[in-house]
């Protein structure tokens, strides 16, 4: 059955108080956040000595502010979520908390050029520690890493998803640990690299609707749809860091072609674009100039708590997938049946999930998840039709409580929490 709640995420103090503490000594750090063109990028220093106090405008020499705006960084992670095109960077405390957060505007191409893109990645991290007095940003625990794309867990590649290009592939890992100066025999432990999909997934098991439930499934319903799996416990990423990707399972052999080269894939008939092209080929909806999803997180505003429901109109793709959805709850035929198509879709998928890997719950997540019953009634009707042995009927359907953050708490997950992603895909 599934459950409609009006959750809240981890509670939220001020980074003063919550994210600082006074150190009494001077220690050694290391250098994983130095930039590698710093000739110093090799040494061990102490934070006296690293140029970035002067950056960040503070006097070097005034031992009392530094102690004074001391940072927990090593008990703290830098979560990168990457898109096609367009970064965001946040800081994530050691209990989930995420301190401050940054997301670019939209660059076409970002990735065409990618020491370009590494550059403005570069400036990224720069403000968002900045701006909350993090001093000492070698001692961060690590860099966890999203991708709203293919990754290779083997190689550190990475193809990001885009509407209209190729997937081609990025040597991401190679870049990451020449821009931050990580030993390459240091790579895998300080740079944990997942999909955004599993990054979410990570998130609600770590801190959020999944917790105590040893076998979930976390499904992020955007223009793109991901799937996290979490059994017995652990977040399986599979061989290649891609386990999960529900979004290209077939639910129909006869229906639309996919982007990625089949047929009836679940995200080409309900995912957040294929739900406005569906409205829009059967006269309900105004065509959109483009079909581009920031997916979670994508809208700059203060480090906030958001649940599946209020979080709807920040996270959705464009106001057109939202007025196909305010259209269903007026009555509006063609846009109820097109929600119908797309829930009883997927929850036909969740019922071959749960039937093939006895699930304790589902949780959907992303921004179609806060459309309301105009999509969760027709997915619980899929999920009964298909749902037929006794033991895949138990498991709960209910939303995701992470809202915005999901996506950067869960990259970091695996530096904070250990067991939560594992070192190195299963």
């Amino acid at each position: 059955m599934i459950a409609q709640r009006n959750p809240t995420g981890p509670a939220r103090t001020g980074a003063s108080e919550a994210a600082r503490n006074r150190a009494d000594d001077v220690v050694d750090v290391d250098p994983l956040l130095l930039p590698a063109d710093d000739p110093d990028a090799t040494a061990r220093m102490s934070p006296e000595d690293y140029d970035w106090y002067t950056a960040a405008g503070l006097d070097k020499n005034d031992e009392a502010e530094l102690r004074d705006e001391h940072f927990q960084a090593e008990h703290s992670a830098l979560a990168l979520v990457l898109r096609a095109d367009q970064l965001e960077v946040a800081v994530v405390a050691g209990h989930g908390e995420v301190i401050a957060r940054q997301v670019s505007a939209r660059i076409d191409g970002l990735w065409d050029d990618p020491a370009a893109a590494m550059g403005e990645l570069r400036e990224r991290v720069a403000e968002v520690l900045h701006a909350i007095d993090v001093i000492d940003p070698l001692r961060l625990a690590g860099i966890g890493v999203a991708v709203d794309g293919q990754v290779n867990a083997r190689t550190g590649d990475v193809s990001f998803t885009t509407a209209d290009q190729p997937e081609l592939p990025i040597a991401l890992r190679d870049m990451l640990n020449e821009e931050f100066a990580v030993a390459a025999d240091q790579s895998a432990e300080r740079i944990r690299l997942l999909s955004t999909g599993a990054a979410v997934g990570a998130a609600e098991h770590w801190r959020g609707a999944a917790v105590g439930r040893p076998n979930a499934l976390i499904l992020q319903l955007d223009d793109t749809i991901e799937g996290a799996l979490v059994l017995d416990g652990e977040l399986l990423t599979g061989p290649t860091g891609n386990a999960g990707r529900i979004g290209h399972i077939s639910v129909d052999p006869y229906g639309p072609e996919c982007r990625c080269g089949g047929r009836g894939c679940l995200q080409a008939i309900a995912g957040g674009a294929a739900i406005v092209d569906w409205a829009i080929g059967h006269g309900s909806a105004r065509k959109p100039t483009a079909h581009r999803s920031p997916g979670p997180g994508a809208t700059v505003r203060p480090a906030a708590a958001a649940g599946a429901g209020g979080a709807a109109r920040e996270l959705l793709p464009h106001a057109d997938v939202l007025g196909v959805a305010a259209a269903a709850r007026r009555g509006d035929p063609v846009a109820l049946a097109t929600f119908r198509r797309a829930g009883e879709a997927i929850g036909q998928a969740l019922a071959g999930a749960v039937t093939l890997l006895d699930l304790d719950v589902v949780v959907l997540a992303g921004a179609l998840a806060g459309v309301g019953p105009v999509l969760f009634d027709p997915i619980a009707d899929g999920y009964e039709c298909y749902a037929a042995l006794p033991y895949a009927s138990g498991p709960r359907i209910i939303p995701a409580v992470l809202g915005a953050d999901a996506a950067s708490i869960g990259a970091a997950a695996g530096l904070l929490a250990r067991g939560c992603v594992p070192q190195r895909p299963s």
